[in-house]
């Protein structure tokens, strides 16, 4: 029998004459823990988890996404934060949530190009060097971008002489990302996280609120809101980001992984929530969903207050790469 010191002598010329692989610690395999912004019944994170769900099945023995929950694990205005420290190794969730790390996360929401365009001219190479500068993180995808933001109210809104909507005495439930531009239009504002704005629209406490299409009915808002402003403006800024420090522990291969499958979730997720938009704001019309249509001037002025808040809070950050920003995100045609 050979004893254990001569197996290992054995052993150790096998894998210098290459007839046995060496192993090493870095063909371990690597689960990066992911959080999202919102719950996982809801739309946007269940597309996420089937994102997670094919990459792990492609990237077995490499790299593994552990999808450990939404707000209930880490609240949505945290989790900016908590991959800045490496509390967690990826976040599923909009910069508009966390504009205090990172003010130039609003070209996202407030760019008027498709996610194709701004990948096409480098606009996500831009703010993927600020995020590393500024957050400890690299942007992986923009997922589902191309689709609005519209404002939903329980009842039917007041017209002005223009054709406009009188917002005056009108509470609408708001994020960040929208509050200066329903402030403009005239509406009190009140910030409240989507997970609680089932239970205001309940109670009163607003009487509207901004979000997309997409995921509306799973939070069960259409109880209560039976209009929708057309246009939509903006767009969804939900950005897929890892922690650099960690990404850039990871192997070549994983990395190379995460990339091309953050590039193929990116134009995926546009074509399925392009159809997602459809099929929902057409379910929602069959339920009694009315539509409140802004033409002609009145249009216009809304869509300009719109883009113009974004960027007036951008360049309020004295943010060195504005001019560079607003050429790369926003066509101005």
């Amino acid at each position: 029998m050979i004893n254990r010191k001569a197996f290992l002598a054995l052993a150790a010329s096998a894998v210098a004459l290459g007839m046995m692989p060496a192993v090493s610690a870095s063909a371990e395999e690597v689960t990066l823990k992911a959080i999202s912004f919102v719950p996982k019944q809801i739309n946007y994170a269940q597309s996420f988890a089937k994102f997670v769900d094919d990459f792990n099945k492609q990237a077995k023995g490499v790299v593994q996404i552990n999808f450990v929950g939404g707000p209930e694990v880490t609240p949505s205005n945290q989790q900016g934060q908590a991959l800045k420290n490496g509390l967690v190794d990826m976040i599923f969730c909009p910069p508009g949530l966390y504009l205090n790390l990172l003010p130039e996360g609003e070209v996202i929401s407030g760019s008027n190009k498709s996610p194709k365009a701004l990948r096409k001219d480098g606009a996500y190479d831009l703010l993927d060097s600020i995020m590393r500068k500024k957050m400890n993180a690299t942007l992986l995808a923009h997922v589902a971008g191309g689709n609005n933001f519209y404002i939903w109210l329980n009842n039917e809104p007041k017209r002005l002489a223009d054709g406009g909507i009188d917002f005056k005495g009108v509470k609408l439930r708001t994020s960040p990302l929208w509050k200066d531009f329903f402030t403009a239009l005239g509406a009190s504002v009140i910030i409240i996280p989507n997970t609680d704005v089932y239970t205001a629209l309940e109670r009163g406490t607003v009487d509207g609120t901004g979000w997309p299409v997409i995921g509306l009915r799973e939070y069960k808002w259409d109880n209560f809101v039976r209009y929708r402003v057309e246009p939509g403006f903006m767009q969804p800024d939900i950005l897929l980001a890892a922690n650099v420090t960690k990404f850039n522990s990871l192997s070549k291969q994983a990395q190379d992984m995460l990339r091309k499958a953050g590039l193929k979730y990116e134009k995926d997720s546009y074509d399925e929530f392009q159809a997602v938009e459809k099929n929902d704001k057409e379910s929602m019309q069959k339920a009694g969903m009315k539509t409140v249509e802004l033409t002609g001037a009145a249009r216009k002025k809304y869509l300009e207050l719109a883009y113009a808040a974004p960027w007036a809070r951008i360049k309020s950050h004295n943010v060195p790469e504005y001019d560079q920003l607003r050429a790369k995100f926003f066509d101005s045609k």
